[in-house]
């Protein structure tokens, strides 16, 4: 039987092969450009003339696809998974602000408003569940692992997501921490402008890995890793501090290389893609797993010699008396969350900065106002910087990390005007809500007065952006998810960014000097690596401007 599986597999890509040039044919013949995929406000919302109707899930309204192969071809003519988040929008213009479709054999409902967003989280129930990756899945199986908050359920994620969220959302437990935030955010711009002076920073996702894990490890155990490797530091081994970013940005390339392949045929049949994806888990969690218990071991010692709580493990293994096991695989996951997700958000804000020299401008004005014109920026000052917050925020809604968000359905739900019964799972359409023109005016336009009030008595440089005074949808973009299951690292990833992006306006002129598109890995990301430049100047020379 199993000699038969690879002719058998072959045959099926023919016939997938087959359909997609077809579904390429009848696309070039409906679709003209990607600017034809923008939703408008007309065609999304056209379900609001049955408002008041009740319907049931049948009569969601459903593309035409293959039998058992569903609308995959479609998907796959429309540029596969990298485009999907284009490839959804396309569909919410066609098919209405709900969908659902069959995408090979797996059954999705997809919703874009902002108002049945809503309803879906308020109807996420005590313990949500969200989707997570087959292959993911699969491979906690295969090697019987346990994993961190995002793989929990029920009473038990409840009960670690408390525990956590007193540690990283109340502002009194993440205050202590800002100093360090700041010495690792200037230990970046030091390591940048004396290796990369006026030349395009090599690597500038690898870079932002080392920050990400850094800044993160300053809060957890209290001292410095080395991943920035400075001259005032004692680095890691270099070599094992590479191996560990290399394993992360694996899991994330090589689960979304299996987006259109099943994760368990790649398994059985041991194609390649499923072997480097179980090696890159594999050193990942073994790098994660022993920092965290080599700093488990200094923590214990601390406590021993009477020193108080001060990091993270600390708290999680004296005042909230979580077994070491559970420490250490909580801490491990936040590590590779944070690597990736935190790295990507902050790409996309450089590149929009760098790209845009006077919304840059107007964000370099307001860290010099605040700062007293000194740019030596320190986290109390962020409280004097809402342009800059607005900056980071506009980035989220054109270029969501997480373009999808889901939740499972605790109970029957009526969302625009059909019955979802419950158990299912719903796709948020993050992407094509932060573009919809119905909830942003000029919704592919850069700009971050949208976001705020007054925005000319923050800065005294006038703006040339036509949505600046604009209405404002403001719930319709949800960047970190809603309701109890909301990004737990939130205010930490927000502190970290905007102390970051304050110092680099602060000494730096940002410049991007290659345009790039989103493509979807897992996550939002660039499609080709952003080519960023910094020019360094005197705080003298910005006074007068």
């Amino acid at each position: 039987m199993t000699s038969m599986a690879p002719s058998l597999l072959r045959r099926h890509l023919r016939r997938v092969s087959s359909l997609v040039k077809a579904s390429q044919r009848r696309q070039r013949a409906t679709l003209v450009t990607m600017e034809d995929l923008k939703p408008t406000s007309t065609v999304m919302n056209h379900d609001l003339a049955n408002v008041g109707k009740i319907k049931s899930y049948e009569e969601i309204p459903t593309p035409r696809g293959y039998p058992l192969l569903g609308t995959l071809p479609e998907m796959l003519a429309a540029g596969g998974t990298q485009h999907y988040h284009k490839y959804v929008t396309r569909r919410h213009r066609e098919l209405g602000s709900i969908y659902k479709e069959y995408l090979g054999g797996t059954e999705m409902i997809f919703v874009s408003d902002p108002g049945a967003i809503r309803q879906v989280f308020a109807a996420e129930g005590p313990h949500p569940q969200h989707f997570i990756p087959e292959a993911w899945l699969l491979y906690n199986k295969d090697r019987q692992v346990t994993r961190g908050l995002f793989f929990m359920e029920g009473e038990e994620w409840k009960a670690n997501r408390s525990v956590l969220s007193r540690r990283l959302l109340r502002p009194a437990a993440i205050t202590p921490h800002h100093r360090a935030f700041s010495r690792v955010a200037d230990s970046l711009l030091h390591r940048w402008l004396s290796r990369f002076p006026a030349t395009p920073i090599p690597e500038l996702e690898r870079e932002l890995y080392r920050w990400a894990i850094e800044s993160l490890g300053v809060m957890v155990f209290g001292e410095r890793l080395g991943f920035l490797q400075s001259d005032e530091e004692k680095p890691l081994d270099s070599g094992n501090m590479e191996v560990f970013i290399d394993a992360i940005h694996g899991i994330f390339k090589e689960t979304s290389a299996m987006g259109t392949l099943p994760p368990a045929l790649a398994k059985f049949l041991r194609f390649p893609v499923w072997t480097r994806f179980t090696k890159s888990v594999d050193t990942a969690l073994k790098s994660g797993r022993q920092l965290v218990e080599a700093g488990l071991v200094v923590s214990l010692a601390r406590h021993y010699a009477g020193q108080p709580s001060v990091t993270l493990l600390d708290h999680l293994l004296r005042d909230d008396r979580l077994d070491h096991n559970t420490i250490v695989c909580l801490i491990t996951d936040l590590f590779l969350a944070a690597a990736d997700t935190m790295s990507h958000t902050t790409i996309w804000s450089l590149y929009l900065l760098g790209r845009h020299p006077e919304e840059a401008q107007r964000a370099r004005q307001e860290v010099m106002n605040a700062t007293d014109g000194s740019g030596a920026v320190e986290p109390e000052h962020l409280a004097k910087m809402p342009y800059l917050k607005a900056v980071v925020k506009e980035a989220l809604r054109l270029y969501p990390v997480a373009p999808f968000q889901t939740r499972a359905l605790y109970r029957d739900t009526m969302l625009l005007g059909h019955h979802i019964p419950a158990g299912k799972m719903v796709i948020m359409s993050v992407y094509t809500t932060g573009r919809d023109p119905a909830h942003f005016s000029h919704p592919d336009q850069f700009c971050p007065e949208r976001w705020v009030r007054n925005a000319a008595e923050h800065t005294s440089t006038p703006t040339s952006c036509p949505a600046a005074t604009s209405k404002l949808c403001s719930h319709a973009i949800f960047p970190f998810g809603l309701g109890v299951r909301s990004c737990v690292g939130r205010r930490v990833a927000e502190i970290q960014l905007h102390l970051l992006l304050a110092k680099l306006l602060a000494r730096t002129d940002l410049t991007v000097l290659n345009e790039v598109d989103m493509v979807m890995r897992m996550v939002g990301v660039t499609s080709q690596p952003v080519q960023l430049r910094l020019n360094p100047f005197h705080t003298a020379a910005l006074t007068s401007q």
